[in-house]
């Protein structure tokens, strides 16, 4: 009834380990400018951080098919993306 749905979950959360290409050129300016103009570094590094963390909140929110409260946590400081089930109503992201 939810498969679709929680198929979505599934893939966002699977898509949170791959890096797009932003992240990636990120990456490569917090290398480069650490050797070329150290005082970037940090910033650049920043704005890596807010992005992947950006990511991981959207996906943490994603709402659940059910009972269209967030699936994996509503907290104001995300760590991870959530359980293998819904946080309010209990709905595996897997059935078995």
């Amino acid at each position: 009834m939810y498969r679709e749905q929680l198929s979505k979950i599934n893939k966002a959360r699977n898509g949170l380990y791959q890096l797009d290409f932003i992240s990636i050129v990120l990456i490569a300016a917090v290398l480069i400018s650490g050797g070329l103009m150290p005082i970037m570094a940090p910033l650049f590094g920043l704005l890596l951080f807010a992005l992947l963390y950006h990511k991981l909140i959207r996906v943490a929110r994603m709402p659940c098919p059910r009972c269209r409260k967030p699936f994996g946590t509503n907290s104001k400081v995300v760590i991870g993306f959530g359980t293998e089930e819904c946080e309010s109503c209990e709905l595996p992201l897997r059935s078995e």
